[in-house]
């Protein structure tokens, strides 16, 4: 049988887990050094992340992160045994360590900032008349039967860049308020154009209601053409760099 990781703390927990882990598994601790593995019996031979159990390993992270701040462990690390858990803390330790410290008494919270607007590419040319000078001769050209790729391409690569312009005067107006209440700030990808910033903030858990002050005073700055959306807390995830093998431990 073996054992599913959730997390990484630096202390006993003062505290019983009262959620159960995988398969309704309760969760206990294996301890070395003062590094705490938090865990539970598995005895799948193979862990799918279906959502039952991706459900599981979060709601185990967010109970703990009511009492602690965890190193989250990425879903599907499985160690062999005690014993090699054990083992793992201590190959790792140092680095385990560091980064306890790093992230001690914070949380995670995340900001989205995008174009609430139906056509991006319409919104920018209401602002931007090079932009609809471009559309308007590519119009007429086709209107005379002329193909202009070329024209097509100045007009591509006009709206990428007043784009990554914009995203970026925008990313430093948010940053510059946001740092004033974060303590350090990572950026995610942009999963669709309409999407500015991605966000992850690392924050002191008695500066989440500044935090989120400071969401609003960078929000005031504009119109309803933009939409923010603040979420967390959550564990550190994107402030911890685990690259944890319990099997070379063994």
């Amino acid at each position: 049988m073996g054992q599913y990781l959730y997390a990484i703390t630096s202390e006993a927990l003062p505290f019983t887990v009262d959620v159960t882990g995988l398969n309704q598994a309760p969760i206990y601790s294996v301890t070395h050094d003062g590094l705490v593995a938090l865990v539970s019996d598995l005895s799948e031979p193979r862990l799918r992340p279906e959502r039952r159990h991706l459900s599981a390993h979060q709601t185990v992270l967010s109970r703990l992160l009511q009492v602690t701040t965890p190193l989250p462990i990425r879903f599907g690390v499985v160690s062999a045994n005690e014993k090699a858990t054990r083992r793992m803390l201590k190959n790792y330790s140092s680095d385990l360590l560091d980064q306890l410290r790093r992230v001690d008494g914070c949380v995670e919270m995340g900001l989205r900032v995008r174009w609430s607007v139906p056509n991006i590419f319409e919104h920018f040319i209401a602002g931007h008349p090079i932009l609809g000078q471009l559309r308007d001769d590519i119009r007429s050209g086709e209107q005379d039967g002329v193909v202009l790729h070329r024209s097509r391409i100045e007009l591509g690569r006009t709206f990428e860049n007043i784009l990554e312009q914009e995203k970026e005067r925008i990313d430093q107006h948010v940053t510059d308020v946001l740092s004033k209440a974060v303590a350090e700030i990572h950026r995610g990808k942009s999963r669709a154009e309409n999407d500015i910033l991605n966000l992850a903030c690392l924050v002191e858990r008695n500066r989440q209601d500044e935090f989120v002050a400071r969401v609003i005073e960078a929000a005031s700055g504009f119109d309803a053409n933009f939409e923010f959306d603040y979420n967390g807390p959550w564990a550190p995830h994107n402030f911890v760099a685990l690259d944890l093998d319990p099997a070379a431990s063994n």
